[in-house]
Order: structure tokens, then sequence, then C-alpha cells
């Protein structure tokens, strides 16, 4: 399912000029965190890390080689779990030069980045990969700059997660179905590649989990009562085309995530261009502004899809919190 807005009627084509974009599959921009699945999952798949491994985060900024990694706080020692929850940018340049470059963009590529997905509407956006040999753009593509890419694409890497490490071909019809109820073309899903071990898929699924539950993670606002969520929050700043410089008072804001996390059965991202609030004190990032969408809209497909809750519900009554069963 898509859903892009602003939008257009087509039976009139009023606000065609304006809403005449598909921005889930003809969008590219630059993505932020939620690409920092890529160097975690290729850590973890290369055997080159555990999740329990700790790297130190340098306070809130590091030197690596040359160059000043910095992060939105200053975190120290982090577990890969807490690089992820806390979504620290120079905790994954740690976790990623572990990796290395070519093994990096090999794992970006298998994830389907840096090319068009097949998909059949017209005009969809193949995304970019920015020079692999230079080292900052290594650096920043590790978590989400230097990299363009489409809705579509991170939808499709958080399904390797959620299918156990395999690439699929996205699908627009599952069948065809004349008025007579006869089946007139099927659809089936297609896989296009093995991507990560299934071992890997499970642990990062688990390891997003974190992201959602864990007490001071930057997803809290994803969670569903009832359900385990597991995902990401993105949040980069906006880039000026006409400026060629990044305006570091506007933002792309995103969070792409899998339900339930230990028996996946969909996947949703959510993506916001330029939000702004009149209330000054509003902090504009992924968990505050997209993450609440991607709860309510995950709460509406649990249902529909009849996607039974498997952990207790806590419901306010009379301020007393009442624990009621799973089922």
């Amino acid at each position: 399912a898509m859903a892009s807005r602003p939008h257009y009627d087509p039976n009139d084509r009023l606000n065609f000029k304006d809403g005449g974009q598909n921005f889930a599959t003809q969008e590219q921009y630059e993505a932020g965190s939620v690409m920092k699945i890529i160097p975690m999952a290729a850590t973890l798949d290369l055997g080159v890390a555990r999740r329990s491994d700790v790297v130190n985060c340098g306070g809130g900024r590091i030197k690596w080689n040359g160059m000043t990694i910095k992060d939105h706080h200053p975190y120290g020692d982090l577990t890969f779990d807490g690089v992820l929850l806390k979504s620290s940018n120079p905790g994954v340049v740690r976790f990623a030069e572990k990796v290395g470059q070519d093994n990096f963009y090999s794992y970006l590529e298998g994830f389907g980045f840096g090319k068009r997905a097949g998909f059949p509407l017209d005009r969809e956006a193949s995304g970019s990969i920015a020079d692999p040999s230079n080292l900052r753009n290594f650096a920043s593509a590790t978590y989400g700059y230097s990299v363009s890419v489409s809705p579509l694409q991170i939808a499709m890497a958080y399904g390797v997660l959620a299918n156990g490490g395999t690439l699929m071909q996205p699908r627009l019809i599952q069948s065809v179905i004349a008025n007579n109820g006869i089946v007139v073309e099927e659809r089936p899903p297609v896989a296009i590649r093995q991507v990560i071990k299934k071992e890997t898929a499970r642990e990062m699924c688990l390891a997003l989990e974190q992201v959602v539950s864990a007490r001071g993670a930057t997803g809290r606002r994803a969670i569903v009562p009832g359900h385990r969520v597991g995902g990401k929050t993105g949040t980069a700043w906006f880039y000026d085309t006409q400026k060629k410089a990044y305006d570091t008072s506007r933002y792309n804001v995103s969070f792409a995530g899998m339900v339930p996390v230990q028996a996946p059965q969909f996947v949703a991202v959510v993506v916001i261009e330029d939000p702004s609030f009149d209330d000054p004190d509003f902090s504009i990032g992924g968990g505050s502004v997209a993450a609440p969408v991607f709860k309510r809209v995950t709460q509406k497909l649990v249902d529909l899809m009849n996607i039974q809750p498997t952990e207790p519900v806590k419901i306010e009554a009379h301020d007393i919190a009442i624990s009621s069963p799973s089922n």
C-alpha cells in the first residue's frame, strides 16, 4: 500500500501541479539514521561484531581519518543495541570501520540501493551513491548521507530484515480478478537475492525492538500496545538544491519498522518532508514527528490483518494501570 500527500483528485486533476508526485517511488532524498541498519547488519553478518560489543562514542564527537564525526548528544561507551537506540553517529562509524569500505558498499547495493527496483510505475527513482572511494562519503553514508534513496527502497531494505534476510521484488498488484470471480493473472512473491543470513536478520529485528521499547530510546513514540515493534528513526538535514548546501533549520524525518518483530507480518515506512511547528520548543525529529504517524498506521494495520496481541496492554482507568489479558 502507498499514500502520498499532498495529492490530487484524478477525476478533475485539481492540484496536480503540487500533488502529482508519487513521493514513495519517484522522490529521492538523504534519509539519515534509518540507513544505520546497513553497516550494523553487515557487522553481524560478517561476524566482526556481536550485539554485546561496546564502542566508545567520544562524548559527542570523534576524530576519524582526519574528520570530526559529531553526535546529537555526548555519549560515551555504547553497546551495539545502544548505538541503534541512541542513534549515535560516531558509534555507527566505529562499527562500520570493522566492516570496511568495500564490504559496506557491497551490502549497501545488496540491500537494493543505488538502482531501480523495477516497480511498475513511471519515473521510479534509482537513488545514487556518492564516490565510494572517498573516506568522507563512506563515513557519512553509514549514517544516511552521501546516499540518495527513495521511500520504496527503504521499505525494501527493512523488508530484508523482516523476510529472514531475503530481498523481495516489490509488488503493486497481487492478482487480477475478472467480474465473474475468475483469477485472470496471479503475481506471486518473487525473491531477488539473499542479502544477509537468516540469523543476522533475526538479531537485527531484536536490536530494532530496543530502539522502540528501551527506556530513553529514540523510537518510543512508535510503541503499539500489545505488539512487539521494531524500527529506526531518521532525521536528516534538508538539502537546498539551489544553494547547493544543507539547510540546518529544515529536515526530512522518517521512521521505518516492522511488526511484530518475533514474526514480522508487515513493514511500514513514514517519511515527512520539511515539517514545521509553531511551538519553538518542539524538537523536530524522526522520533517526535514520524514515529507517532507510524504508530497510528500500525494500530490500524494490526486490526485489519487480525494480528493478535502478544504482550500485556496497560489501560488507564481512574489513574490506575490495569494489565489486560494478552488475548
